[in-house]
């Protein structure tokens, strides 16, 4: 787990666990719940400064990683409700090029920056993956730019 702090507890771990299978099955969570079950594994002691893991340019906080999670909750709701048109998937896939355009070039240069221990968090993208990951990447496209649109 990319999140994880060495000094959180196991019952913290489990419970974000528990907190992210759930809204993986249901696509239903309670934010303040997984907020603080982020935050016990990613932040487990309590420090009013905020962690933040990996290269400046693209870091890992534990308000990044439930705001991404927010996304997808929402994209998945307007995705069932069928209100997301194809205009909106249309410049969610550009987006989603550029990024990984983007990412591409940037990777080898945020990888010799990895955390210790962690020299997976900015690895080469085989095509597998990127194939296994394009939902997951559309469908927090899709979160973010609703969520800017409601804003």
């Amino acid at each position: 787990m990319q999140l994880d702090h060495p000094n959180a507890s196991a019952e913290a771990r489990r419970e974000l666990l528990a907190q992210l299978t759930d809204v993986a099955y249901t696509g239903r969570t309670d934010l303040s719940q997984l907020e603080q079950a982020v935050r016990e594994v990613f932040e487990p002691d309590g420090s009013s400064i905020r962690r933040a893991v990996g290269h400046p340019e693209a870091a890992l906080t534990a308000d990044s990683a439930v705001h991404l999670i927010r996304a997808r909750v929402t994209a998945y709701h307007q995705l069932s409700d069928g209100v997301v048109g194809d205009e909106l998937f249309i410049e969610a896939r550009q987006e989603h090029l550029m990024h990984l355009r983007h990412y591409q070039l940037e990777r080898p240069q945020f990888a010799a920056n990895s955390p210790t221990g962690r020299p997976q968090m900015y690895e080469a993208l085989s095509t597998s993956e990127l194939m296994n990951s394009c939902c997951d990447h559309l469908l927090t496209i899709i979160g973010l730019k609703l969520a800017h649109r409601s804003a």
